[in-house]
């Protein structure tokens, strides 16, 4: 009787839970799924593509910190890290954006590409998880920072970029090294 209750009650309450939406300065949370709809696709080269995901409402960001990535994943837990190019606090909430190269062969590559933008739809969506932080960046901690990258390892330094110089009172020189196959393979060529 009094256990059965409990346990009923402990599981009403996890359901409860589980379908609060998010609070509105991180949709991520720790060890749990987001799914997020394909809004747009912006083709970059013949190759790679800028994917603009949603996120449970237009007020949501993605709760990202800079030098972090979201890991995408399948039913079967298969991951694959990608760093957003989009910036809490420097773009516009309700959406994010990922910079994804096609790899024939390359399952999430693939997937990606396969989405068609579908809002509310099942078949346009990928389901994320994070934040994962891969350095925690602390303005003026160092006087220069060097950055080295090649084709879509553009995104994480993109990010700190766009970080450092939003910063007024950020004072750390940047010197970066982008290298790429050839001319029709930069990415953010624009930005």
């Amino acid at each position: 009787g009094t256990c059965t209750t409990a346990a009923g009650c402990a599981w009403l309450y996890s359901q409860h839970l589980e379908a609060q939406p998010p609070p509105l300065h991180s949709a991520l949370q720790p060890n749990k799924s987001l799914k997020c709809p394909l809004l747009e696709v912006e083709q970059l080269t013949h190759d790679t593509a800028r994917f603009r995901f949603g996120l449970p409402t237009p007020e949501h960001r993605l709760g990202l910190p800079c030098c972090s990535h979201v890991l995408a994943h399948d039913a079967m837990n298969v991951e694959r890290a990608y760093t957003p190019v989009t910036v809490d606090g420097l773009d516009p909430p309700g959406s994010f954006d990922l910079v994804v190269k096609r790899y024939e062969g390359g399952l999430f590559s693939e997937a990606f590409h396969k989405l068609k933008p579908c809002p509310e739809g099942t078949e346009g969506s990928m389901h994320f998880r994070g934040p994962v932080v891969t350095l925690a960046y602390e303005p003026n901690t160092v006087r220069c920072l060097g950055l080295v990258c090649g084709g879509t390892g553009i995104t994480p330094m993109y990010q700190l970029i766009r970080t450092v110089l939003a910063n007024p009172n950020d004072h750390t020189m940047l010197r970066l090294v982008y290298a790429n196959r050839s001319s029709r393979d930069v990415l953010l060529e624009q930005e």
